[in-house]
């Protein structure tokens, strides 16, 4: 499976995708550089301030039109974007946490 990953907010975040994307590599997924060429994408949100909240829901918006546009299939969402927004786009098919992947 090709996965592309996006990380928004603090180095925290990023240091979190990073072990995301180790554990998806080390279960035989792909990384993929473009969202194109992904199967999946996992959008690793922060939401500590509105601005923050914002840029995660535009930017899950443009994440998703990958799946009219290439061979995306499914959209995840990481982070604390989906601990605090009682709603995500409708194109968001799961949410993933410590534990696993959750349908939305």
């Amino acid at each position: 499976m090709d996965i592309y990953f996006v990380s928004l907010g603090c180095p925290k975040n990023l240091t979190d995708t990073e072990v995301l994307m180790g554990k998806f590599a080390a279960a035989g997924s792909k990384i993929v550089a473009d969202p194109a060429k992904a199967a999946v994408i996992i959008v690793n949100t922060c939401a500590f301030l509105a601005s923050a909240r914002a840029e995660a829901l535009t930017v899950i918006s443009e994440m998703a039109q990958w799946k009219k546009k290439g061979q995306l299939k499914k959209l995840y969402v990481a982070g604390c974007l989906p601990r605090l927004q009682s709603s995500l786009p409708k194109e968001v098919d799961g949410i993933i946490d410590s534990i696993g992947i959750f349908n939305y």
